[in-house]
This record gives C-alpha cells, structure tokens and sequence, in this order.
C-alpha cells in the first residue's frame, strides 16, 4: 500500500519498494499492487486500505505499510476480516516501534538509525549558529527487521 508520493520520506521509502522488488527479479508494476489512501490516523488509513484489498478480485500475498501503527491498525482489520497473517497474507510496517516486537504475531518491520538520526539532526542544527555553516544531505541505511508477520510468497 502507498501513501502520497509528495512527502520525500514517504516518496523515498516507495523508491525504497520499488528497488527491492526489481532485485528479487521482480517487475514493480504487476508485483506491487497500489492502494492510495488520504493521509489520516492510522486507523482511518488501514480502514481504507481493507476496503482497496478487499476490493480486489485476486488478493496479494503481502502488504508493507509506511509504518507501524498503519501496520497494527490493518492487522487488526485483517483479523476482522477472516485473514491469518502471515500464512494468508503477509505484513510489514516501518519504523520498529516499541509495540512491534510484542504484536502476535510480531511484526517485521524496519528499523531506522534512531539515536544517529537525532545526534545529527541536533548538530545539524547547532551548526546553524556557527558562521560556516553549509547546507548537508545525511543519509543513513535501515535495517529489516525480520519477525513472525511475514514468510515466503504463495507458489
């Protein structure tokens, strides 16, 4: 499922999707099936994410959510609706929140770099204040958290 492509994060997570798929020898464009969905809770997202599965005449054999808490919220939904994660359907979220770990089953998810990414964020900003300062790009690696939420494709 993909949200709006205008937030760079969002934008750079679905470039993220789409490289990944192309390594697996996979053809982004009949493997990955798009459910666009306004930007609202997490609930309200995964509410209309089912309603786009659900919708579908053949159903996929996994769903990534652009994070955890949209990943929850559709997994409650896909109980609701009759479906076992992982053995019908497969879930993964994004950022590796606390709760992820705990979910049953638990969720595969990815990790970002948090304490880097907030040591930089604050020298980039203390760096403001210093005369020199110049304008950077950081870029830190996530990391795939593998846990019970997922397993292999369907043949």
């Amino acid at each position: 499922m993909r949200a709006a492509k205008t937030v760079p994060s969002i934008s750079d997570r679905a470039k993220g999707i789409d490289k990944a798929l192309r390594s697996a020898g996979l053809d982004p464009a009949t493997a990955l099936m798009e459910v666009r969905v306004t930007p609202a809770s997490a609930a309200a997202v995964a509410s209309q994410a089912m309603a786009g599965l659900l919708a579908r005449e053949e159903r996929p054999t996994g769903v990534i959510c652009f994070n955890d808490d949209t990943a929850l919220a559709l997994l409650r939904g896909l109980r609701q609706h009759g479906i076992r994660v992982p053995s019908e359907m497969s879930l993964v979220g994004y950022d590796d929140v606390d709760f992820a770990a705990e979910l049953s089953p638990s969720l595969t998810t990815v990790r970002q770099p948090t304490y880097q990414l907030g040591h930089a964020a604050a020298d980039l900003l203390l760096s403001e204040y210093r005369s020199a300062h110049t304008h950077q790009q950081l870029l830190f690696k996530p990391e795939l958290v593998v846990r019970d939420s997922t397993r292999a494709p369907r043949e």
